[in-house]
């Protein structure tokens, strides 16, 4: 799965991730593989919502609870990467 990025310098925001979809509860872990970043802001929101999560670790773990799609942004403080969670009913 390919995600969408902000800059096309060379300090670059990407993670990894375990899983993309499954069933709820999807547990999913981020690893952060930025290039040049101190700064990390993950924003988790669900497709309709305003805002589902924030985290400011480098390496986060989420717990998604309900079916949806969910939009992952990484923001460091040169650039942001997201990718889409599939999350579907229990």
């Amino acid at each position: 799965m390919s995600g969408k990025r902000k800059n096309e310098g060379t300090d670059k925001a990407y993670f990894t991730f375990d899983v993309t979809s499954g069933a709820a509860p999807l547990t999913v872990n981020f690893t952060d593989a930025s290039t040049n970043s101190t700064v990390y802001e993950w924003t988790i929101v669900r497709e309709g919502a305003d805002f589902t999560g924030v985290s400011y670790e480098q390496n986060p773990t989420y717990r998604f609870g309900e079916s949806g799609n969910y939009t992952v942004t990484l923001d460091t403080d040169t650039d942001s990467y997201n990718i889409t969670i599939t999350v579907t009913g229990p």
